[in-house]
């Protein structure tokens, strides 16, 4: 009997939804891999509160088959297995249920008797030291056979092989006792994590612990000690140049106005974010570096924050420069003698929330806005220098500091004073602050090979809930789920086809002047919301329809959870000059090319005109 819960969604957009998820921790080894260090030789440590409660077949691929009916103890897996094609696969479910007060971890796997070193297997959602919580917590995981030389069928198709599991207490160490950056190391190889670019690692006592990324590279995390049970990450982008002040002259003498300060980075916080041992690549935005340039967007773990904006330059000396926008705008440049306008701090005036680190009141403060250039009234003198916003700003000619997104200050009213570079950006990380406890998590494990995000009811990103939640699928990959959590008991799922291009106009001449009509828009992807749809611990294959690319180029289909939606049509190509273009029908259809000065019919919006019904999410008034 299907239980419906409404305060459970899935999505497809143009990206795809479906409910929210944690990751999911996947493991290959053969019977010999040296790398796992499964030998023989390791010590058995049995813990009875803590064992294999389950194991069943749970998908064969190309005629593979069991010898015989396979079987556990409290620790050990008994299969007998044929693989007759190269091809072949068979996959077991293993239910693991810790029945202690205590939380348990993987410790070792031994391969007792194992009769076919060309079959190899893959353990999916089970990794040592992964904290397996006390109390009942049931563990799925998957352990698939298949051969590991795909090249040739070997004559020996059977595997006789029992398996060992052997688990231990967890104890959650701290991350920051053994890692490598480029700049400083500490603790014994193998570190539990190695960045390819330089860090500054902060020990706050108690296990806790930052980790600042100040250059690019690549994060790999080999051990995730008290990281498992998630982090916290927060972001700044690179801060705006300041713009060229300019001159003119009065009796002889400099007469002016200074450029503009740069806007800081802006900033963002994602807290309880699950992460999985493997490579992120993180991206640290530069600053800008000449006059008016924008700094660069910092990105890492699957979010981005813009850069800030360069101030303005002026061309007419009566007139400063704008103060760039970004987390915390820059400040106006002086007008001959009048300071300027004082840059932002802390997201005001800017991006209106805090830009302290991780939003917290008592977080270090970054990305200030950069100080206004100098002004100089040829008769009075010059104005006063501007300090840059707290948090990084650079004052009026001086840059924003490095690793703070702080705004570059604004140059000078001739140019002695020249607009300064804005200050790199920063990603840092710490051990989460606020946990859910796993067995209350009603997000579902699981991983995907595109991006995705996980949001609440008011679209927070986040990492773990309690309540509800939403997964928007953006770009196409492969979904693999491993534990259904609150999914269970069915899901809701949206989709958004891609849109139609629009069309090309076309255009002729009346006395040597243009005279001519608009291409029509495109059509918007249709939208299908089916709910209370039953899904299962395996793997999905989705595809997010692209848009169309070229004009009148249709957009293409969405899939997933076996549903289809079709793209937008394109809008047509007027070869007319007296006609416009039609609209392309779609979710919402798109609206006519205008004819010669008189508008264009107004497209479509919320399925009118269109597919007769709502696009909103799911369907429901509510939905954006």
């Amino acid at each position: 009997m299907n239980k419906k819960l409404t305060n459970k969604k899935v999505i497809f957009y143009m990206i795809l939804m479906i409910f929210v998820i944690t990751s999911m921790i996947s493991i290959g080894f053969s019977a010999l891999d040296s790398s796992l260090s499964v030998t023989g030789d390791l010590v058995y440590r049995k813990d009875e509160n803590i064992r294999i409660t389950g194991l069943k077949v749970s998908d064969q691929k190309d005629n593979a088959s069991n010898i015989y009916t396979p079987k556990y103890t409290t620790n050990k897996l008994i299969v007998g297995i044929n693989l007759p094609n190269i091809d072949s696969e068979i996959t077991y479910e293993i239910d693991i249920t810790n029945y202690s007060s205590s939380n348990m971890c993987l410790e070792s796997i031994n391969n007792l008797i194992y009769s076919n070193e060309l079959i190899e297997y893959e353990i999916v959602n089970l990794d040592y030291n992964q904290k397996i919580p006390g109390g009942g917590y049931l563990l799925k995981a998957n352990i698939t056979f298949r051969y590991k030389d795909k090249s040739i069928l070997p004559t020996n198709t059977k595997l006789d092989a029992t398996i060992q599991f052997n688990f231990k207490e967890y104890i959650s160490g701290s991350l920051i006792t053994s890692y490598s950056c480029a700049n400083v190391n500490s603790g014994l190889a193998p570190y539990n994590f190695t960045y390819t670019g330089n860090c500054e690692v902060i020990d706050d006592g108690d296990n806790n612990w930052r980790v600042k990324f100040l250059t690019s590279g690549n994060l790999s995390f080999n051990n995730l000690a008290n990281a498992s049970d998630g982090i916290d990450v927060f972001l700044v982008g690179g801060g705006g140049a300041g713009g060229k002040g300019k001159t003119g002259y009065i009796n002889n003498s400099d007469h002016g106005s200074g450029g503009g300060g740069g806007g800081s980075g802006y900033t963002a916080t994602y807290k309880n974010i699950n992460i999985d041992t493997q490579t992120y690549e993180i991206v640290i935005g530069d600053g800008g570096t000449s006059p008016s340039q924008n700094g660069n967007d910092t990105t890492g773990f699957g979010f981005t924050v813009k850069g800030g904006k360069g101030g303005v330059s002026t061309s007419d000396y009566g007139t400063p420069g704008a103060g760039g926008i970004g987390g915390s705008n820059g400040g106006f440049g002086a007008q001959y003698k009048v300071k300027g306008t004082a840059p932002g701090s802390d997201g005001n005036p800017g991006q209106g929330t805090t830009t302290r680190e991780f939003g917290e009141s008592t977080g270090i403060l970054y990305a200030g806005g950069g100080g206004g250039g100098v002004g100089r009234n040829w008769n009075s003198g010059s104005s006063p220098v501007v300090p840059g916003g707290d948090g990084g700003g650079g004052k009026s000619g001086e840059a924003g500091v490095q690793n703070t997104g702080g705004g570059g200050g604004g140059g000078n009213y001739n140019g002695s004073q020249k607009p300064a570079n804005g200050g790199s950006g920063i990603v840092i990380i710490r051990n989460s602050r606020t946990t859910i406890a796993d067995n209350k998590n009603t997000i579902p494990k699981f991983t995907y090979t595109g991006k995705y995000e996980i949001v609440d009811d008011n679209d927070n990103i986040i990492g773990v809930s309690e309540g509800n939640w939403k997964i928007r699928f953006l770009t196409s990959g492969t979904l693999t789920i491993t534990d259904l959590r609150s999914a269970a008991n069915g899901v809701d799922i949206f989709l958004v086809g891609g849109g139609g291009a629009g069309g090309n106009g076309d255009t002729g001449y009346i006395n040597d002047s243009d005279h001519g009509s608009g291409g029509g828009g495109g059509g918007s992807g249709y939208t299908a919301t089916y709910k209370n749809i039953n899904i299962n611990t395996q793997t999905y294959e989705i595809v997010i329809g692209d848009g169309g690319t070229s004009p009148s180029k249709n957009g293409n289909d969405t899939t997933g959870f076996g549903f289809t939606v079709k793209g937008g049509k394109g809008g047509v190509s007027t070869s007319n000059y007296n006609t416009s273009g039609a609209g392309g029908i779609g979710g919402s259809n798109g609206g006519f090319g205008a004819q010669y000065k008189v508008n264009g019919t107004a497209p479509g919006s919320d399925g009118n005109p269109g597919q007769g019904t709502t696009t909103r999410e799911f369907g429901e008034a509510t939905g954006r």
